[in-house]
This record gives C-alpha cells, sequence and structure tokens, in this order.
C-alpha cells in the first residue's frame, strides 16, 4: 500500500505523469493530458498574437494579417532562443531565469492595477451619486 517517497513529485513538469501512473488506463490519461496541453498553448499564443497586433493596428477590432504574422514570427523566435538558450547552457536553468524575470518585469503592472482600481472605485461611487440624485 504504502511506500518511500522517492521525490516522484519534485519535478512540476512530470508531476502528472507520474500521477497518472498509478491509476487505470494511464496512456490514455498521458495522451489526454498532452493534447489538452498542447490545444492551451495554441490558444493562449494565438490570443496573445490577436491582442498584440490590435495594440499595433491602432486598435483595430480586426486587425491585419501582416501584424499577425509579424507578431507570430516575433513569439516563434522567441521560444527558439530560449529552447536553444536551454540547450546549449545546460548548467543554467534557463525556465526558472524566465519566470523570474517575468515576476521581476510584471512588478510594475501591481502598482497600475492598483491604481486602476482605484479609479474604477472613484467611478462607481460617483454614478451612484448621480442615480441617487435623479
Amino acid at each position: 500500500m504504502g511506500g518511500a517517497y522517492n521525490n516522484e513529485f519534485g519535478n512540476v513538469f512530470s508531476s502528472i505523469f507520474v500521477f497518472f501512473e498509478h491509476y487505470p488506463y494511464a496512456t490514455f490519461l498521458n495522451i489526454t493530458s498532452i493534447v489538452l496541453l498542447i490545444s492551451f498553448l495554441i490558444t493562449s499564443v494565438d490570443s496573445a498574437v490577436f491582442v498584440l497586433s490590435m495594440f499595433t493596428d491602432k486598435g483595430a477590432k480586426n486587425p491585419s494579417k501582416t501584424h499577425r504574422v509579424i507578431w507570430s514570427v516575433f513569439i516563434l523566435l522567441a521560444t527558439i532562443a530560449l529552447v536553444l538558450l536551454g540547450n546549449i547552457k545546460a548548467d543554467i536553468n534557463v525556465l526558472e531565469a524566465v519566470q523570474r524575470l517575468l515576476i521581476i518585469t510584471s512588478l510594475p503592472f501591481s502598482f497600475f492595477i492598483i491604481i486602476m482600481l482605484i479609479y474604477f472605485i472613484k467611478d462607481i461611487l460617483q454614478h451612484n451619486t448621480i442615480i441617487d440624485k435623479t
């Protein structure tokens, strides 16, 4: 029933597959997980390309295909660069470095979100007073 823990769940990227090994139809569950992860990744990248294209096409609701292709190529090149960097510098954990970079660069956005929240609350309070007066 029980056993010694050998750090099977130490790697966040493979722990779900280790978990599925203890259930029936583990191969089916692994393939299903991979398909779902790939579809999530494709959907996320497509949404990011679309939003970035809207920004660069002056807020157009349907950005031009040129903008979409340019952003797709930029994202593809950045991905290839990270994969190559991870293979060239095997002693450096590139994924961990990118995660730390994202945390550091997202810090200013947290202050921006707080400011947006303050203005949102002010706007709600202002609209409530207008509704109460009429």
